[in-house]
């Protein structure tokens, strides 16, 4: 139905609209789609082969150094019993490491843990190395 002469657009314009609109967003969440993996990819590199920080690619697991203490990120697979926040917050405290926070967020079939510690002595006493081999979810399995 076109109205011609008083500047009204027919439906199958206002179609056809629509249908360039949706094209174009399904564009852009693709080209969005790609940035967001090429980012996952490069943050998985840069995790793994940082020389600050200690990781085991199966659970992306890290430890470092902040500011009063350390900061511990992993993930785990969200119903993974044999490698679970209470056990990694249990050696924390059996380690004298109070935890001032602790964050956890769910991300398609897994969850990302990042504990922040306090160290009430000197923060450079800390042996990142031990703690890591304690942590390791082999051993704790």
């Amino acid at each position: 139905m076109f109205w011609g002469s008083q500047g009204k657009r027919s439906t199958s314009d206002h179609m056809n609209e629509a249908v360039n609109y949706i094209k174009c967003l399904e564009k852009k969440v693709k080209e969005l789609d790609a940035k967001r993996h090429e980012l996952k990819r490069v943050s998985d590199l840069s995790t793994v082969g940082s020389g600050k920080t200690k990781a085991a690619s199966n659970y992306g697991f890290m430890i470092r150094p902040s500011f009063m203490g350390i900061e511990i990120m992993f993930r785990c697979a969200f119903y993974d019993r044999d490698f679970s926040l209470s056990t990694v917050l249990s050696v924390l405290v059996d380690e004298g490491l109070p935890v001032v926070s602790c964050v956890s967020t769910k991300s398609e079939e897994q969850l990302l843990h990042t504990i922040q510690t306090e160290c009430i002595n000197d923060p450079t006493s800390i042996n990142i190395s031990r703690l890591q081999l304690k942590l390791n979810p082999i051993s704790l399995k």
